[in-house]
């Protein structure tokens, strides 16, 4: 996957190893709650292998597991919640 820039970001991280720069946001969202999202885009080969399996892995580091929230967007960048 491929880290793309978020529209309404504030801030701009590095990803390690890989000398590229991303907008993030990071804030409160519609609910009030503090977050820190990120968009991602599907590679070619990304989009294959979930069309195939259906499945995409997340993995966390640590022996905790934080909140997370995975989603898809429209064309518009709208989040599709049904």
């Amino acid at each position: 996957m491929l880290p793309v820039n978020i529209p309404d970001g504030n801030i701009e991280l590095e990803l390690l190893g890989e000398g590229l720069k991303v907008k993030a946001y990071v804030g409160l969202d519609a609910s009030g709650e503090r977050c820190f999202i990120m968009a991602w885009k599907c590679s070619k080969e990304d989009l294959e292998a979930i069309k195939a399996s259906g499945v995409i892995g997340v993995k966390v580091m640590g022996v905790v597991l934080p909140p997370l929230a995975l989603y898809t967007v429209n064309i518009k960048g709208d989040v599709n919640v049904e």
